[in-house]
This record gives structure tokens, sequence and C-alpha cells, in this order.
């Protein structure tokens, strides 16, 4: 009976003794599970310490900080875990640069040489033509890089998703890029991105601007004296570029008719295939100053009564400026027309029924 009496104790005391040992052991996993950690370090780029950019964790708002004047930043009470730290660093003219990295906090955790690269900045479009734009940015400093990415918009809504890639370089001393695949008359947006292996170091600034109006003549403007276009095709008596009448620049076309013939003999023709179609039921304006002198002959010339400008299409259809009785001052005209039918060749007709007549500043341009 004492034995037995012996032996329920000590299953008694065994028992106690594996309970005991059980909740000291479950407090100590609750005291890891809820112990907590600081996270900190600085941030500089180029040297200098970054104020005010934005440190987060997983980017959630419990664990989200900025640096202060020294590129410091701390986020405390961090569990225990694997994280995801993102730096970004926003500039007031939208240009940002940023930062991501895997981190796995046991303790307190230092982030040491966390280094952020120079905003990239687009610069001001200064390049500006009918049919490209220029774009230039400065090189990144970032030892990481892998390529920029260039972007187009019509909006200044523009981002990696919105945005037609048209540039990927991946030289970081490739600083420039010409856009050729733009419309005239039209505003487009650009942003910039540099790239690492794992995403995005940072992006620009938004820049736009405004392609030029197109003018489908050539030489329209007379300054090239040594395009013979409007001279080869033409049976008036004397055709030249005149240095001496011109209303701008420094040469006019200048026509002086043949008054022995009176069939187009005071007309200039010249036949000309566009890179930019005229597109169906868009307005086109064709305007020029135009200056006569002397008298008038006898003759006939599509779209023009007296002196002026025609336009004709394949299809017959085009649109004329002209001037009448009003003879040795310079006169602008323009006329405006739309568009029948997509076409990619015209004709234009310069000429006069008096005695002499100049051209200048010629231009056929899209209206809308």
């Amino acid at each position: 009976m004492l034995l037995q009496k012996k032996i329920e104790f000590l299953k008694l005391y065994l028992l106690v003794f594996i309970l005991t040992l059980l909740t000291v052991q479950c407090s100590k996993d609750q005291s890891i599970d809820t112990e907590s950690f600081k996270v900190s370090g600085y941030i500089r780029s180029s040297g200098i310490p970054v104020v005010n950019a934005n440190i987060s964790l997983d980017s959630t708002n419990n664990f989200l900080t900025v640096t202060n004047s020294d590129g410091y930043f701390e986020i405390n009470n961090v569990p225990l875990g694997n994280f995801d730290l993102r730096v970004i660093n926003n500039k007031e003219d939208g240009s940002f640069s940023e930062y991501h990295s895997k981190i796995s906090v046991k303790n307190d955790t230092i982030i040491s040489n966390l280094k952020l690269p120079i905003p990239i900045k687009l610069f001001d479009i200064t390049k500006v033509e009918s049919t490209s734009l220029k774009l230039i940015w400065n090189k990144t400093n970032a030892t990481d890089f892998r390529e920029y990415k260039l972007y187009r918009h019509l909006n200044s809504g523009l981002d990696e998703s919105t945005g037609v890639l048209v540039h990927v370089s991946t030289s970081n001393n490739d600083t420039t890029f010409e856009d050729n695949e733009v419309s005239p008359n039209t505003k487009y947006f650009y942003r910039i991105y540099v790239m690492n292996d794992y995403g995005r170091l940072g992006g620009s600034n938004i820049v736009n601007s405004t392609t030029n109006v197109y003018n489908y003549i050539i030489n329209g403007d007379f300054e090239d004296q040594t395009n013979k276009s409007w001279i080869n095709n033409c049976t008036a008596k004397i055709k030249e570029y005149s240095t001496i009448e011109k209303k701008h620049g420094e040469s006019s076309l200048h026509i002086v008719r043949d008054t022995s013939i009176n069939s187009f003999n005071g007309s200039v023709f010249t036949k000309v295939v566009s890179n930019i179609p005229f597109k169906k039921g868009k307005t086109y304006k064709l305007s020029c100053w135009i200056k006569q002198h002397g008298k008038k002959y006898n003759g006939m010339m599509a779209y023009v009564a007296e002196t002026g400008v025609g336009v004709v299409f394949a299809s017959n259809f085009g649109a004329g400026i002209d001037i009448e009785s009003i003879s040795d001052e310079w006169i602008y005209k323009e006329d405006f027309f739309e568009c029948l039918a997509d076409q990619s060749t015209f004709t234009i007709q310069i000429g006069t029924i008096h005695e002499e007549a100049w051209f200048d500043d010629l231009k056929l341009e899209v209206v809308n």
C-alpha cells in the first residue's frame, strides 16, 4: 500500500513538472511572437542627405516614415519577419528616384550604404519640327542601371501603362532621342524611366510640345534658290528667284509673262508627292503673299482669275486664291477647303495674266 502511494505521488509530481515546463515554453514563445524591433538607416544621393524621402515596409501605412534633414529614418515596432523596403524621393517637378530591397528583420536592423540615384530630368523640347521632336535628358548615375525607357502620350496622364513606348536604350550615355513618329500640329507629352534588373530606379518630369504646322509645299518661301522645281515646269518667259522684291526672307518667286502667246504663258505648274497624305474630311488652308504689276493680257488659268495660286488633286477638286486689279503692293490671300478623299499627290499652279508678279510665303497646311 505504501509503495503504491509513493508511485502515485511520483506520477503527480511528474505531471506538475511537465505542465510547468510547457507553461514556461509557451510564455517564451509568446514573448518571441510579440517581440518587436527597429529598422533605421541613412539615405543619400551623390553624397548628399536626401530629405523627406518616403520610407515604407511592404508599402503599408503601419510602417511608413520620412527622412529628416540628415537623411535619417527610423521605423519602430517592426515584428520578426521578411519585408520589402521601399524608398521614394519625389521632386517638385514630378521626377522621382526610388529603391527596393528585401530585408529580413530578426533584431534591430540598420540599413547601411543606401544610395539613391539622382532623379532623371527631361529638358524642355527646343528642337521642334512638323514631323519630329527632339528629347534630351540628364545622364543617370545609377550604378545598377540597365536601360532608359521613354514614353509618349497625348495628355499629361502619362505613365508606363498609359503611354506608348517610343525608345529604349541600354547605354547610360545615350541621353537624346528624336521622335520621328509624330504628326504635324499635335501636342505630345513625354516621360522617361530608369530601370535596373529588378524594376524602376526612377522617373522623370513630364514635358510637352506641339509640333509645327506642316507646309505641304516644298520651298514655299522660295528661300532655297537652288531648288528648280518652280522653274523647270514653267512656260512663262522669265522665271526667277527675286532678291529685290520679297515680302519676307531673302527672296520671292518672280514670273514675267511671255506676251507673244496667250495659253498658260504666265503659269508655273509643279507636281508634289507628299510624305504626309491629305485626309478625307479634314480642313486645309492655302495661303500666299502676292504682288502683281503691269498691263493685263488675255489668258485663263485653273483656279486663278488674274494673279494667284491654285491646288488641284488627282480627283479634280481643289482650291484657289487670287487677287484682281490690285497692282504694285503685296496682298495676303488665303482659302480654305475640305479634302474629299485621301490624297498624297497634288499639283500647284502659280500664275498671272499681268506683265509680271511676285509670290512669297506660299503655304498649304492642315487646319483641323
